[in-house]
């Protein structure tokens, strides 16, 4: 099971290379996803997904550590995708979907899925 959710990722990021500020859409969407679930939301509060991705693997113990200390400065899209969650992964796939990316035809299946 492991490998296929890891060969679906590696698959989902080499479709949707190119988006330079990718990251920044979709941190844009999730925070936008929360306000309009709970318009009482501080705002103030909100960590960014790459901030949330990134200090899940912030300890030496971490699996992904050695990622985690080359790249936690500004780290690449891909690095985010690797280190998602799979709700959070479920969660990019319904943004490229919704935002109607150029090829998000390529997710149609999945996105019925979810």
């Amino acid at each position: 099971m492991f490998e296929l959710i890891h060969l679906n990722t590696w698959w989902l990021f080499l479709s949707i290379v190119g988006g330079t500020n990718l990251h920044r859409e979709y941190d844009e969407y999730c925070k936008n996803k929360i306000l309009s679930e709970n318009p009482y939301f501080d705002v103030s509060t909100y960590i960014s997904v790459e901030k949330k991705i990134m200090s899940r693997n912030r300890n030496s113990e971490s699996y992904h550590y050695d990622l985690y200390v080359k790249r936690k400065c500004n780290p690449p899209f891909w690095v985010l995708i690797e280190l998602m969650s799979f709700g959070e992964l479920i969660r990019f796939v319904e943004f490229y979907y919704e935002v109607d990316k150029s090829n998000r035809n390529i997710f149609h299946e999945v996105y019925e899925l979810l």
